[in-house]
């Protein structure tokens, strides 16, 4: 695969994630008609519609979703093969900004949406000295020893996020019976490993736009993304988590959507500064992992 596919790849992801061309062209720092081309011109070289595109929105056909999680497995791959060969890189570093930097984040963030991001921060910026802290539990910013807090927040159906939005799915290792009732989407024979999304998580039937509540006959309370993941690829029950946190489960058949035209909503992703005047290391870190980061409110809670 060359590199302009994989450029268009990196672009597709980037709008799939971002749920619109313009919010993506400002995370990739491109202009919107150069988004537009890569979409439309990856569109061509597959040879099928991706998504449904309005002016302020995205939403991925069926054959988009497939070509989604293909996408992700295949950057992800790439990258673990950059640093292979013995050329030097094409992207020449872009800054002498040199220091540390401490990062906390969500646990299911630092293994899948950290990653290529860092790789990407450690190429223009390898003065930098990255620190980073994969913790579930809240922190309050401001007082803390961090200089970077990453947030996450869970986003109704049809809902669009102010930030950067990655797309919620559900599955198991063998899709359970669904009981669409009136008041609910009810797994009626597994277990929901239960975590924050999918406490909270609601169904949009797609059919009707309806909005109904995610239940479950039985069951699993576990407080980390990761480790319920895992507890889905071993068959013990349906998994509320990001598309792009179960890219290779999905494009592997490890694990199966449930319900996979349905939207459950997405997960909002914020990046915010501890200093009123942050150093030119934490001004780099943070702007390249999200273009829109902000300086933290007083007392804010950054919760997995």
């Amino acid at each position: 695969m060359n590199e302009q596919t994989l450029d268009r790849l990196n672009c597709f992801v980037a709008v799939a994630d971002a749920g619109s061309i313009s919010a993506a062209a400002e995370t990739l720092n491109m202009s919107c008609e150069e988004l537009a081309d890569n979409f439309a011109e990856l569109e061509k070289e597959l040879q099928v519609s991706l998504a449904l595109r309005t002016m302020h929105t995205v939403r991925l056909t069926k054959a988009g979703q497939s070509a989604y999680r293909a996408a992700v497995a295949t950057l992800a791959g790439a990258s673990a093969f950059e640093g292979l060969d013995d050329e030097p890189h094409d992207e020449a570093p872009t800054s002498v900004v040199q220091g540390q930097v401490s990062v906390t984040l969500p646990t299911e963030l630092a293994a899948h949406w950290l990653p290529p991001r860092l790789a990407k921060v450690r190429r223009q910026h390898p003065g930098l000295s990255v620190h980073v802290d994969a913790c579930d539990a809240p922190h309050a910013l401001r007082d803390s020893a961090f200089d970077i807090g990453v947030r996450t927040a869970y986003q109704l159906p049809a809902v669009k996020a102010r930030g950067e939005a990655l797309r919620l799915v559900l599955a198991a290792r063998r899709a359970p019976s669904v009981d669409v009732t009136r008041h609910g989407v009810m797994l009626t024979d597994t277990p929901l490993l239960n975590g924050a999304y999918a406490e909270i998580a609601v169904a949009r039937d797609p059919g009707s736009g309806r909005v109904r509540p995610l239940q479950a006959l039985r069951g699993l309370s576990v407080n980390n993304r990761d480790a319920a993941i895992a507890m889905a690829r071993s068959g013990l029950g349906a998994v509320l988590a990001t598309e792009s946190a179960l890219a290779h489960d999905l494009a592997t058949g490890t694990l199966e959507a449930v319900l996979p035209e349905w939207d459950f909503g997405s997960v909002a992703v914020s990046v915010s500064v501890r200093d009123k005047t942050p150093s030119e290391a934490t001004k780099a870190l943070a702007t390249s992992l999200l273009p829109t980061s902000r300086k933290a409110p007083r007392g804010a809670l950054f919760l997995p």
